[in-house]
């Protein structure tokens, strides 16, 4: 059973831990990554890539009780993330928050009336990046890689095995990990003695620093953007191999979206890293060199 969905379940009302432990999804075990709540609607799971309601109504009493659960009783203190959609929590857990935002021009201000939240658990696979450290080993470490896949596939997790695989591999290397959403650090990280986390930093200044200032051998972030695009044009005439998340169905629609065109025209990824997911929940990875793309 996964052990952070354990300690969720601990510190959530009653109601809604056994609902979820009732579940045939909770009863199976390995593979509830997300969990849906929505004022006056029922509690639901996405299992292994399947949407599941269960029998609980989230009521906005018991939705705003949760909020404070996450916010430690300080909505206050968690604004900043709220207003970028999330509430970081205990290992590695993140909580996406949606609500009614109060605007000045294009900049949100501030967020009340919340009514959703979806709870994203981290999902250990690790091993699934094996093929890819020996990827990146055949190429003498110098390959920078993104991975994309659909949201929830496992991206974040397999970023996570890799800053620890390489941080203990043969050779050992030196990673930076810019976690600005607080959920790629967990236990596993911080046990590393080769690795360097940049909590909360945005991903550009992230990047800037890391590269600037503690000579990284692998820089790995995730998600990446637009105003990343310009900070690791810069971190790649540095020499600084990087490995990214991204969201794309496909490699074609990756490379065609906006800060992926400018990268890819760059040349600065050497691998396209696509991770499927089978029927039974199982994960792997396809792995495409940029000059395959080139002659498609």
């Amino acid at each position: 059973m996964q052990k952070e969905l354990e300690m969720l379940l601990c510190k959530l009302p009653s109601g809604i831990s056994e609902c979820i432990r009732q579940s045939e999804a909770y009863k199976i075990g390995g593979g509830i990554n997300e969990i849906r709540m929505r004022a006056n609607r029922h509690l639901s799971l996405n299992y292994k890539g399947k949407n599941i309601i269960l029998s609980y109504l989230v009521s906005e009493e018991m939705l705003s009780e949760c909020v404070m659960i996450f916010c430690k009783n300080s909505l206050y203190s968690y604004m900043d993330a709220i207003k970028e959609g999330y509430i970081p929590f205990e290992n590695s857990i993140r909580v996406g928050v949606c609500g009614e935002a109060v605007c000045e021009g294009s900049k949100i201000v501030n967020v009340h009336s919340i009514k959703s939240l979806n709870i994203r658990i981290p999902t250990s696979i690790y091993g699934v990046g094996r093929s890819l450290y020996n990827k990146l080993y055949e190429g003498g470490f110098n390959d920078s890689a993104v991975i994309f896949s659909p949201p929830g596939i496992g991206k974040t997790t397999l970023l996570r095995e890799l800053a620890v695989t390489l941080s203990k591999g043969n050779p050992p290397k030196r990673v930076a990990l810019i976690d600005s959403r607080y959920e790629l650090c967990d236990s596993a990280v911080m046990k590393e003695e080769n690795i360097d986390v940049y909590s909360g930093y945005p991903k550009a200044k992230g990047i800037e620093l890391a590269t600037r200032t503690m000579s990284p051998e692998y820089i790995i972030c995730d998600e990446i953007g637009a105003e990343e695009a310009d900070s690791i044009l810069s971190v790649q005439s540095g020499g600084v191999p990087l490995i990214v998340g991204a969201h794309a169905y496909s490699v074609e629609k990756l490379i065609a979206s906006g800060s992926f065109s400018k990268l890819h025209k760059a040349g600065i990824f050497d691998l396209y890293v696509k991770i499927n997911i089978a029927s039974g929940g199982e994960r792997r990875l396809d792995i495409i060199p940029r000059n395959e793309i080139l002659c498609r």
